[in-house]
């Protein structure tokens, strides 16, 4: 019931709401307002301010809760109340600076994107304008404050005036002039020109000229430093002047008003009565002398105040003097240094097409020769590899798997044990049961799942896949070219207007796409099916539950090296099937609808079935992508009858606009028995890139009564334990990663055979199947060109299509699954039925 209002409130969450970054929101509170109290954005100096907001939590505690926040000097700091706050005890410490900030002023809410999303919301329209004031304030305030630190570092550091000459000067510490000097850091943006530099500086044996003009050069552009200095502390001594001089002369300003005023005044008695000027002038005799008392004293300030501005005028023409004929100096010494250079750079042209043409055709024969044994070394070097991956995919790594039939599993020695702190606990510990083989020797059976090679044989050996034949054909072990750069990808001019909203709908280039439909990732999640297998033949209830939780967990470790990129949007109508005899079991999805998009798949083996339907929804915060499954995942082990049933958790793969993105997963994911009410709950931790609990996953194994029957830990890219250490046991472990799988979009083997077309494909499978896709087979030999070309041409036939169907007046119906009552979709199993006839009794309609 928790996920489902957890789903229902991702649903409304997602609504076409007004989603705006902070500064924009800030304007328009400022056209809306103008300058009122509480609405005022234009501030000198930032304030401090400190309130209650709530803060929404996903997990375990979801809603809305109410904690403190301070904002301080571009600082956001929260507690849980405001007496923790003063006690220092601080929940979480953020820069609004480096954070992505966005706003939905119809629902109050105040998103922040910094290394997690914090999702705030205010109690009235008052406190978030409030909010939004202080935020923009103090971001604009750090802002500020760094290009002040910039600037006055640049003018008081000698360096930023080094390595702005690109190595032409040294640091102040390096003079004179010597050779060494001139050769700039190789880590610099201009090692290449500086490299060039230098050697010709070396390689020149008349060189003491060109040493002195340099050196000439660099004692000119230092005093030009100095004579800058000089300057900005005269006019800031100018300023200082003016200023203590308004300060002393604000009294004798409102004197001479008054004296003004009584001016007028007589006059204008003088006017009306001439007798009245001789009783006010000896009435107002004492004010006279106080008058020519200020008088005096405010002309000798006067006098103090010109000749101390004449003086910093003077001081200051003397300098700006100085400063332009030291420029000319210097402007004339650079010119004969790049005379100098012009004159050396001739030379050597000169020296160069003067050598014997014999001489440097035998250089271009020796380098071409070197050059032919470089490719033979790679080509045999390719080869080499090419051989040892084949005989590793040949190869049986796993040893003789016992068979399980005749196995007598003793229960682990603690069965209420709590879970434990760290799954890094267990990497030493017992992988397998205690078994009994029908006499008092005691083994070790490792009963876990370690390569994505082994295939499902841990069954009887009379246990065939009913329906599936057994596929010798040899899987490729790699992909025919590698994954290209992607630094050329403006991501920040796409996403920078789609702040909070959902990106399924915004077409995104094909570089950012991995050669594989979302429809083949589903596929991917069995690529671990052989723990399925033992699940369905476990006679142990418990055991049974995390086989399929250990399942459900490998689920995730295949997106652990790929968070930069993403699959192939599937097209309406578009297919993907397989069927893996080496593995025991046959896949199909479709694409069963665009708006929203939903995928749909089916799998079958001969002891369980798998099914789903996958509708993902996301949020893009400003510096990481949240990723919101909507959707159950299904499975039937045939022989007990057991239905099992799970949602997965919320994914967010972080730095989306630079830096290395790292993908993590969280929240809790219960797995339900229908038939036996046992229950998994596996809580997948919240950390950061170099947290300890960093794909952390902890899970407890309960009964009807929720009483703790087993513990699960373990870490969803590494391995997954049942029990306490040190007796716990290896469930599963993934498989070793192929060679030089970062070139190759960190795929799996497994991965890397998705795409490929087996020689009888053309002639069976549909033409809307996945491995068809032009776009995406052109990805995957390294043609981005034409991959890009072709992802447009698609997605307009896409439009057309649907256009199409609108004017017509029809609704697209999937070919082979079906919607339930309850909004789920299922197949329709015509599929393999259809496939042996070649679908000559369907037409298929034109995708790509």
């Amino acid at each position: 019931d928790d996920q489902k209002e957890e789903r229902e409130q991702i649903d409304d969450d997602s609504e076409d709401i007004a989603v705006e970054p902070l500064e924009v929101t800030a304007m328009r509170l400022h056209n809306d307002y103008g300058n009122s109290n509480h609405i005022k954005l234009m501030s000198d100096r930032v304030e401090s301010i400190g309130e209650y907001l709530l803060k929404k939590r996903k997990w375990p505690m979801k809603g809305w809760h109410k904690r403190f926040f301070r904002l301080d000097k571009g600082i956001l700091t929260y507690s849980h109340t405001q007496s923790q706050m003063q006690k220092g005890k601080i929940s979480a410490s953020i820069a609004v600076q480096r954070c992505a900030i966005s706003t939905k002023r119809n629902s109050l809410r105040i998103d922040i994107d910094e290394e997690f999303v914090y999702h705030l919301k205010a109690k009235n329209d008052e406190q978030f304008c409030r909010w939004i004031k202080h935020l923009k304030a103090h971001r604009d305030y750090c802002h500020k404050l760094a290009s002040i630190n910039l600037h006055i570092s640049s003018i008081q550091s000698p360096s930023a005036l080094h390595h702005s000459t690109h190595g032409i000067l040294t640091d102040k510490s390096s003079t004179p002039y010597n050779r060494e000097s001139a050769v700039v850091n190789p880590s610099s943006s201009d090692s290449n020109n500086d490299d060039s530099f230098c050697q010709i500086v070396e390689n020149n044996p008349d060189d003491e000229k060109l040493k002195l003009e340099l050196r000439d050069a660099e004692e000119g552009l230092t005093s030009l430093s100095h004579l800058l200095a000089k300057m900005k502390n005269s006019i800031s001594h100018l300023d200082n002047i003016n200023e203590k001089h308004t300060q002393a002369t604000s009294s004798g300003a409102s004197v001479s008003d008054s004296e003004i005023n009584d001016n007028k005044s007589k006059k204008k008695g003088r006017k009306i009565n001439i007798k009245n000027t001789n009783d006010l002038s000896s009435k107002n005799n004492k004010t006279i002398q106080q008058n020519n008392d200020n008088k005096s004293s405010s002309s000798s300030l006067k006098g103090q105040k010109n000749e101390a501005i004449v003086q910093s005028v003077d001081q200051n023409l003397r300098i700006k003097e100085e400063f332009i004929a030291q420029a000319n100096v210097v402007c004339s010494q650079l010119k004969a240094v790049v005379i100098l250079m012009t004159e050396e750079r001739e030379k050597l042209k000169t020296t160069i097409a003067e050598q014997p043409e014999n001489t440097i055709t035998a250089y271009q024969a020796h380098i071409k020769s070197l050059r032919n044994a470089l490719n033979q070394a790679v080509a045999h070097n390719e080869d080499l590899r090419n051989r040892l991956l084949q005989i590793q995919s040949l190869s049986e790594f796993g040893g003789k798997t016992l068979s399980t039939s005749h196995l007598h599993l003793k229960p682990c020695a603690s069965t209420a044990s709590v879970l434990s702190d760290s799954a890094t606990l267990f990497y030493d510990a017992e992988q397998g049961f205690l078994v009994e083989n029908g006499s008092s020797d005691i083994e070790d059976t490792d009963i876990g799942s370690s390569s994505t090679d082994d295939s499902s044989d841990s069954s009887d050996s009379d246990s065939d896949v009913q329906g599936i034949a057994d596929n010798t054909f040899q899987r490729r072990c790699l992909l025919p070219a590698f994954s290209k750069s992607r630094n050329n990808v403006n991501i920040f001019g796409l996403l920078s207007k789609s702040i909070g909203k959902d990106l399924s709908k915004i077409s995104m280039p094909v570089d950012m796409n991995e050669p594989l439909s979302a429809l083949q990732r589903q596929c991917e999640e069995l690529e671990y099916s052989d723990l399925l297998d033992k699940a369905s033949i476990t006679d142990d209830q418990v055991l049974r539950m995390a086989y399929v939780a250990a399942f459900a967990v490998s689920a995730y470790n295949n997106s652990y090296y790929r968070a930069g990129q993403k699959p192939f949007n599937p097209i309406l109508g578009e297919t993907y099937e397989t069927i893996r005899g080496d593995r025991g079991f046959k896949f199909i999805a479709e694409q069963v609808s665009h708006h929203p998009p939903i995928s749909a798949c089916h799998a079958e083996a001969e002891r369980w079935k798998f099914w789903q339907d996958t509708r993902l929804k996301n949020r893009f915060w400003g510096k990481s992508l949240e990723v919101f499954p909507i959707g159950s995942v299904n499975l039937t082990l045939n022989k007990y009858d057991e239905n099992y049933k799970w949602k997965k958790v919320t994914a967010c793969v972080h730095n989306i606009l630079r830096g290395q993105r790292w993908i993590e997963y969280y929240g809790e994911m219960v797995i339900k028995n229908s038939s036996n009410r046992l229950t998994c709950k596996l809580t997948f931790s919240k950390g950061g890139p170099t947290s300890n609990k960093k794909c952390e996953v902890k899970g407890q194994i309960l009964d009807s009564n929720n009483k703790l029957l087993e513990t699960l830990s373990g870490r969803w890219n590494e391995a997954l334990y049942l029990g306490q250490a040190p007796s716990a046991i290896c469930l599963w472990r993934p498989g070793l990663m192929p060679p030089n799988h970062e070139n190759y979009y960190g795929f799996t083997k497994f991965a890397m055979e998705l795409n490929e077309i087996e020689p009888d494909h053309p002639e069976i499978l549909p033409s809307t199947d996945s491995r068809f896709r032009t776009d995406q087979r052109y990805l995957e030999e390294g043609n981005l060109a034409a991959a890009e070309t072709h992802k447009l041409r698609i997605e307009e036939l896409q439009r057309k299509a649907r256009k199409a169907r609108e004017a017509a007046g029809e609704e697209w119906s999937p070919r082979f699954f079906e919607k339930t009552t309850e909004g789920n979709w299922i197949f329709k199993h015509n599929y393999w039925h259809l496939r042996e006839d070649k679908f000559s009794t369907i037409s298929h309609p034109r995708l790509w």
